[in-house]
């Protein structure tokens, strides 16, 4: 999972590298980073947790549905 978010935050960079239309900051970079940090210690903890497996899963997917509005917000400004 750390290495997907690695990935994750490596990719802008190389793409900032191949067309002009990508520019990231550096405060760009630090903000995904932190939302993509928080989002998987969450996830790692609900794995974690005694919880049945459908509330596991269930956890999961509105953790990524959250990360993925704020993502958007910060992105384009959806709301």
């Amino acid at each position: 999972m750390w290495l997907a978010i690695g990935t994750m935050l490596v990719a802008p960079l190389v793409a900032m590298q191949v067309t002009p239309e990508v520019s990231w900051t550096p405060s760009d970079f630090a903000v995904a980073a932190a939302l993509l940090i928080v989002l998987g210690l969450a996830c790692e903890l609900v794995a974690r947790s005694p919880l049945t497996f459908t509330y596991k899963a269930l956890s999961a997917i509105v953790l990524v549905a959250v990360a993925a509005t704020l993502w958007a917000q910060g992105a384009v400004g959806v709301f």
